[in-house]
């Protein structure tokens, strides 16, 4: 954990011997009950797997391993659509045919899961809330049109979504 270990080195070399001298540490002021968990992300480490270079250093005691595959884009168009249907919000069917399009893209470019569906979905829900503004009364359900999503546009290095 970076809040109790410090910041990491940049280097990833580094930052590997750092984790290692780091759990010594805490085996040692733990009493040897303490847990290791490692996420990466599959084409973040070079040369090789992270987990196969803690045990070449001799950490391969492991209890329970704990593999997550990529959401498929269906599941994570399934995710977008729970988190708008607890605002009251669905998909006109164009643009639910348009994300559907987008989330597949999207998916074999860049690194998508629930989190970036969740931040989209905000994103989405302000839009719809903008454009009913301008409406005489405040509809209890929303639909999410063509052109609430039409010109999306995900920035995974910054995180944001724009338009």
């Amino acid at each position: 954990d970076a809040s109790e270990c410090g910041e990491f080195p940049t280097n990833y070399y580094r930052r590997i011997e750092y984790v290692l001298m780091r759990l010594k540490e805490l085996t040692i002021e733990l009493g040897g009950e303490c847990a290791l968990i490692v996420a990466e992300l599959i084409d973040s480490v070079p040369n090789g797997d992270l987990a196969e270079q803690l045990s070449d250093a001799g950490i391969y005691n492991y209890d329970h391993i704990l593999v997550f595959k990529d959401y498929t884009p269906d599941e994570l168009f399934q995710v977008l659509d729970s988190c708008l249907r607890k605002k009251s919000v669905s998909f006109a069917p164009q643009a639910e045919l348009h994300m559907r399009n987008y989330i597949k893209k999207l998916s074999t470019t860049e690194h998508a899961n629930a989190r970036t569906m969740e931040i989209m979905s905000r994103t989405i829900y302000h839009r719809v809330v903008l454009r009913e503004s301008g409406l005489s009364h405040f509809p209890k359900t929303h639909q999410v049109q063509m052109g609430d999503v039409g010109n999306l546009l995900w920035n995974a290095k910054k995180g944001k979504i724009g338009f």
